[in-house]
């Protein structure tokens, strides 16, 4: 789920899922809360974060999620800067080409996320109908 300073929580829709689907791709995932902020998050600010229990912090995620409306939407991250990696630094190039490679691995996955979403609705529908 998102969430940021007097922001109320962004859910995603079934995060667990979604990490079967990429794990089962052979990528490494963590579940849990995404800190979306108005600016990049640093040092004491980061470990204050992580102490709520935000797994990560961006500055998108969840305004776009929550222009979603009823639809499902799920944020998925590959992070270049975290602890001991500095975001102003040159080997941010190299852990950014290689999150890129990560990145484009994650389709798949989410394209059968979606797909078993849109099939779990259809069937509570269906149910919904039957007499």
């Amino acid at each position: 789920q998102g969430m940021g300073p007097g922001a109320e929580p962004v859910p995603c829709g079934a995060p667990r899922l979604l990490a079967e689907e990429l794990i089962r791709d052979g990528l490494s995932v963590q579940v849990g809360p995404l800190v979306t902020t108005d600016h990049v998050v640093r040092g004491k600010e980061r470990a204050i974060w992580a102490a709520q229990g935000a797994r990560a912090a961006d500055m998108e995620s969840a305004v776009i999620a929550a222009r979603a409306g009823n639809r499902p939407v799920a944020a998925v991250r590959v992070v270049v800067d975290g602890p001991g990696h500095r975001l102003l630094h040159p080997g941010t190039i190299g852990r950014g080409l290689a999150a890129r490679r990560i990145l484009a691995r994650t389709g798949p996955a989410l394209e059968r996320w979606a797909v078993l979403l849109v099939r779990g609705q259809d069937e509570r529908e269906t149910e919904a109908r039957t007499p």
